[in-house]
C-alpha cells in the first residue's frame, strides 16, 4: 500500500498543470526580441527597434522574477534559474552559447573571406563550405 502511494506522489509531480502565464510571457518575449532584430536588420525606425526591446526586456525580466518564486514554492519552474547557481552549470551554459554562436557566425563568414581574403571564386567558394551540408557524397 505504500508503494502506491509513492507511484501516486510521483504521477503527480510528472503531470503538473501547464502554466499559460509563463508560456505567454516565453512567447512575448521571444516575439518581440526577433521582431527587434528584424527591425534593426532592415533599418526600420530606432523607436520601433528599441520598443521591441523594451518590450522584450520586460517581460523576460517578469518571467525571470515569476520563475524564481514557482522554484521557492517547489514547483516545475519553465525556465529553472536556479540551476544557474551551480559553477560547473552556469560554465557549461555559457559555454554552449558561445560554441553557438560562434559556429553559427563561422558559418555565416567563410564564404566571404573564401572571396575576399583567399580571393576564391564565388564557385569555389560555395563549394568549400556548401558541399558539407549538400553533397551526396
Amino acid at each position: 500500500m505504500c508503494s502506491i502511494g509513492s507511484v501516486s506522489i510521483v504521477i503527480r509531480s510528472l503531470f503538473h498543470a501547464f502554466d499559460r502565464i509563463a508560456a505567454l510571457q516565453n512567447v512575448i518575449t521571444f516575439a518581440s526580441l526577433i521582431f527587434a532584430l528584424g527591425e534593426a536588420a532592415q533599418r526600420a525606425p530606432a523607436v520601433h527597434v528599441f520598443l521591441a526591446i523594451a518590450v522584450a526586456l520586460g517581460f523576460g525580466m517578469a518571467l525571470v522574477r515569476r520563475e524564481g518564486r514557482r522554484e521557492a514554492q517547489r514547483l516545475a519552474p519553465m525556465l529553472p534559474v536556479d540551476l544557474l547557481r551551480c559553477p560547473m552549470f552556469a560554465l557549461f551554459a555559457l559555454t554552449a552559447i558561445c560554441a553557438f554562436a560562434s559556429q553559427g557566425l563561422a558559418f555565416v563568414s567563410l564564404p566571404f573571406y573564401f572571396v575576399d581574403v583567399l580571393h576564391r571564386s564565388q564557385v569555389e567558394a560555395l563549394w568549400r563550405t556548401g558541399r558539407r551540408n549538400s553533397s551526396p557524397f
